[in-house]
């Protein structure tokens, strides 16, 4: 289609770029003049060549000496619009000898690779012409501009016989790293003379202006994108700036500059600019994007989404897939045809649907594109989806090309594949963080240290390898787990990470052997955010530096804890590209309720408990501040408090110190018994009891410091109790010739001390009654009858202890495994297990968890959101079970009370979640086997028809924080259940009016 200001695919796919008026200035005509005359005076040519034949010398080589001995010339030519003669003879000389070298330089980066060394030799030393100090005060500062802003425009406009098919294709082989040297060389050396914004505003007006070489437009906008610090926030502006022209003249020709270089930037690395799917969701995941000022504008957007599956890779279509543009309910039937589109273009590509990740690495993919010899299924598909006018004919025909042309190319690419004899991964990338290294110490080369870390980049893709797509898949807000207590990474990642940590540390230690921090330079900081940015690597950088920092920190060197504590301030500087921390701590202490900021990690890692450990933590605390101090002498307060662990500078409270105080190992103390009690005096009655407590004290109430003091006590008694071995919470002893269980010392212990202070009043927390329950099956093989013997215990807890049976979820956990055996029920039902009974069981079992007030439906949640408890659960099911989890639910939810929806803000998203689970299931065809009894019981259908009518009954009833959650749930539900995703919009948003206002139909 063309807009009021754009051009068809069908044109826009076949040309490189528009071109405007031909000659816009007298300079243009001038120059338009002189490429004339080249034609027709060829007496320099001949000249040219007579002499180097007299010398003996390449052609070329006399060339480029001979312009850069006239170039002065050139550069004094008049800037000025105006009419003005035409250039003298030898100008005209130099400047056709420069035309004809750049082209010969762009012909030979093209085939860089076939090229002998010294054509390759040649083309670097003519790239000398563009060194801005080659012309130091001899010519003015506007010429040089000039000169450089002229051949700018003659690469990127060079050739231009891509087309934007072929852009879309193939723009992953033009990233930084990918591309020639020589090209990128060519474009740093040109780049100088401009500020970024300089530079940007020139490429942007060479898209408006010319047909472009979109291979050379692309792979300078890596350039910029790699070298230039301020180019990500500048390409952000220039985006929006062609989103608003597009959708403002629905013109396809700025909407598809726009998807290229945002993607192209995004090749990058999220270290230097945004991920493609954070882009796309930003520009059009929500109302107010530019898409969502009229039902037009919609059309425009999907029409040009359409337009684009044919040449698409599987990441990007997955992306719009799972990030889908914001369609008010009203205009749903645009997006479900495009997802249907391209979720045919994804079968055609053989990549199933299940396997989409957010985050995938959209510079490592590599499809392949096959047409099935014979038509299958999804061709058939395509065939009805033709035969019903969902697809133009022209966009069938071109998708068929498409396809038969990317085939052949992956043919001819196969025939001329060569084995590789480079070395291996991790020695290029060890060579190539010795190379970043040298770039340090010379402030002279600083400029090309960000066009290293790219190189360092790539070769750590290559090293992390293919199996890094499972977490390139993770939501960039999945939390990292890290067990604490021992930190797990394979060989593998241990020796890259170490190397990495050893590349950082001499770095540091080179550096500053020339340079204070102050003045070294952003090379350490890149490289960290380079790191950063490759989120497969951080679980393993995380885990290894909890080794060295936490349990090998006081055998650390000098040299060690200055190059680990410059690199953890470094984490910290980057904070925002690294989730958060799941810290795990064994059975000796309770897991943080919420997942850490790096910051609060670090406090976690430096403990002082040993006269060992508090040496190590003063040595590396210090060396962190110092490292502060000295790199980021001028940021302020609180930027200097975010860069540092919060232990280091927040008070503690009172509480908070009585805590560490009571985690120290006496036997291991830094301080002597006697110096450890004056320390307690000093601390307690001359800081803490007479400070406010505004500053952490007791405002001088003594009552008020012993209530502290005493609670404080209790908690570490519980750390202590957790920490015993499970064996010496429940023993045996012989009753008559029988070994029975001993459980009366805990029971004691839990009525007269721990039955009192509980936080929740009802309850020990999870950490102590899984413990108990350890020392119980851990005693009982003790026993002649190990079941017998846990059967007479818990009957003894029930009357003697029954605080130890109401802590233990032990409900929660029947109630599972109950659901369990209905599910048996459904998909074994000749094994005896009753589908009625276990139903019934498990409702019985639910009010009694109800009546409690538990929040069973915890139990429901995915692996990633549910508390370590309920995953422990989930991990001792089939996968199968799992999976029909809705079905055993929704099953239940005939009891499901209307109080529920009041008390549990999460409820409605959890059972929505199941209900589109529910969905699928049946989608995609989970056999049930029937009842020999009665083939209609508890037919799946039945039981999608409960859950409906139960969800459309509860949404009047849901408080308004209720729908929070379920955003991200929207986009299927409309898709899987138009009818409750129309519900739910009306009921999450009453007071907005989300659906465009109806407007003219203009196409």
């Amino acid at each position: 289609m063309a807009g009021t200001g754009g051009r068809s695919w069908r044109d826009l796919l076949g040309r490189a770029r528009k071109r405007k008026s031909p000659f816009g200035s007298g300079v243009e005509l001038q120059e338009a003049a002189l490429r004339l005359l080249d034609h027709h005076q060829n007496l320099a040519d001949l000249l040219l060549e007579d002499q180097a034949s007299k010398l003996g010398v390449p052609t070329a080589a006399l060339a480029a000496q001979t312009t850069v001995t006239n170039l002065e010339r050139i550069c004094r030519a008049p800037a000025s619009p105006s009419p003005v003669p035409l250039l003298s003879l030898d100008q005209r000389v130099c400047r056709a000898v420069l035309q004809r070298m750049l082209a010969w330089v762009l012909d030979a980066v093209g085939k860089e690779k076939q090229e002998d060394v010294s054509t390759v030799q040649a083309v670097k030393f003519w790239l000398n012409v563009f060194s801005v100090s080659v012309y130091g005060h001899v010519a003015h500062p506007e010429s040089v501009q000039q000169f450089f802003r002229h051949t700018l425009t003659e690469v990127l406009t060079y050739n231009p016989v891509l087309k934007v098919s072929d852009a879309i294709q193939m723009q992953k082989e033009w990233s930084f790293t990918r591309t020639s040297s020589l090209l990128t060389a060519l474009y740093r050396k040109l780049l100088v003379a401009f500020s970024a914004k300089e530079s940007i505003c020139q490429l942007q007006q060479v898209l408006e202006t010319h047909e472009v070489n979109w291979q050379h437009v692309l792979s300078c906008v890596s350039t910029l994108v790699v070298c230039q610090a301020e180019a990500e926030q500048l390409f952000k502006d220039l985006l929006s700036h062609l989103l608003l022209k597009a959708f403002g003249n629905y013109d396809m020709e700025n909407m598809i500059t726009a998807f290229l270089i945002a993607r192209q930037a995004a090749l990058e690395g999220p270290a230097v600019f945004m991920p493609y799917p954070e882009w796309f969701k930003a520009s059009f995941g929500n109302a107010g994007g530019h898409h969502g000022s009229s039902k037009k504008a919609l059309v425009f957007l999907f029409e040009f989404l359409s337009e684009l599956v044919p040449f698409e890779a599987a990441p990007y279509l997955k992306v719009h897939i799972m990030y889908p543009p914001f369609v008010p309910a009203k205009h749903r039937s645009l997006l479900l045809e495009y997802i249907t589109l391209a979720k045919t273009r994804l079968a055609d590509l053989r990549v199933a649907i299940e396997d989409m990740g957010l985050y995938e690495d959209l510079s490592a993919t590599d499809e392949a594109v096959q047409l099935p010899k014979t038509p299958d299924a999804h061709m058939a598909f395509i065939d009805s989806l033709k035969r019903a006018d969902k697809i133009p004919s022209n966009l069938y025909s071109t998708y068929l090309q498409a396809c038969h042309a990317m085939k052949e190319k992956r043919l001819q690419d196969d025939s001329k594949a060569e084995p590789s004899h480079s070395k291996e991964p991790v020695e290029q990338l060890k060579a190539e963080l010795a190379e970043l290294r040298t770039l340090v110490v010379d402030q002279a080369q600083w400029e090309d240290v960000p066009a290293q870390i790219a190189v360092v980049s790539d070769r750590l893709r290559s090293v992390l390898g293919d199996s890094s797509a499972e977490d390139e898949a993770a939501p960039l807000n999945s939390p990292i787990p890290v067990s604490i207590p021992a930190p797990r990474l394979d060989p593998c990642q241990q020796s890259v990470v170490d190397l990495l940590l050893t590349s950082f540390c001499q770095t540091l230690i080179a550096a500053s052997s020339f340079n204070p921090p102050d003045r070294q330079g952003p090379c350490l900081s890149l490289l960290v955010k380079m790191m950063c940015g490759h989120r497969n690597l951080l679980p393993a950088l995380l885990a290894r530096l909890c080794q060295l920092i936490y349990h090998q920190g006081p055998s650390l060197t000098d040299a060690h804890i200055l190059g680990l504590a410059a690199f953890v301030i470094h984490l910290s500087e980057c904070r925002a590209l690294i989730p958060g921390v799941e810290a795990q701590f064994g059975v000796s202490q309770p897991a943080p309720e919420k997942a850490l900021s790096i910051s609060e990690y670090w406090t976690c890692l430096l403990l002082c408990r040993t006269e060992e450990s508090f040496a190590f933590c003063m040595r590396f605390c210090t060396a962190a501040a110092t490292y502060v101090m000295c790199k980021f002498s001028s940021c302020s307060h609180d930027d200097f408090c975010a860069l540092i662990p919060p232990g280091l500078v927040k008070k503690l409270s009172f509480r908070e110190w009585l805590l560490m105080e009571l985690e120290v190992c006496p036997d291991k103390d830094i301080l002597s018994a006697s110096e450890r009690q004056d320390f307690h005096y000093w601390a307690i009655y001359q800081h803490y009891l007479p400070a406010p407590s505004a500053a952490g004290g007791c405002d001088g109430d003594l009552e008020k410091a012993c209530a502290v003091i005493i609670s404080a006590l209790l908690d570490s008694s519980h750390r202590i109790l957790v920490g015993l071995p499970p064996s010496a919470l429940i023993t045996t002893c012989q009753k008559g010739r029988k070994t029975v269980l001993d459980c009366e010392d805990f029971f004691g212990f839990v009525n007269t001390e721990l039955k009192n202070v509980c936080s929740r009043g009802y309850s020990l927390s999870y950490d102590i009654t899984a413990h108990f329950f350890r020392g119980l099956l851990n005693a009982s093989l003790d026993c002649e009858e190990a079941a017998e013997g846990v059967n007479d215990a818990l009957t003894a807890c029930q009357t003697k202890c029954p605080l130890v049976l109401l802590s233990a979820a032990v409900l929660v956990s029947l109630l599972f495994f109950s659901l369990l055996d209905l599910i048996s029920a459904k998909i074994a039902p000749k094994e005896g297990v009753d589908f009625q009974t276990s139903l019934e069981w498990s409702m019985e079992i639910l009010q009694c968890l109800e009546e409690k007030g538990t929040s069973w439906p915890l139990l429901f949640h995915s692996a990633e959101r549910g508390p370590g408890t309920y995953r422990v659960l989930r991990s001792a099911a089939s996968d199968r079970h799992i999976r029909l989890l809705p079905l055993a639910f929704y099953s239940l939810s005939p009891r499901f009370p209307r109080e529920l929806l009041q008390r549990d803000p999460t409820f409605l998203c959890t059972a929505l979640d199941l209900y589109l689970q529910l969905l699928r299931l049946f989608v995609e065809g989970e056999v049930l086997p029937q009842s020999d009894r009665d083939p209609t019981e508890h037919d799946p259908l039945e039981v999608i028809s409960l859950a409906r009518r139960f969800l459309l009954g509860a949404l009047p009833h849901c408080p308004a924080h209720s729908f929070g959650n379920i955003q991200p749930l929207l986009a299927s539900c409309e898709e899987l259940d138009p009818e409750l995703g129309a519900t739910l919009l009306h009921f999450s948003q009453p007071a907005v009016a989300m659906e465009l206002e109806e407007e003219l139909e203009l196409f």
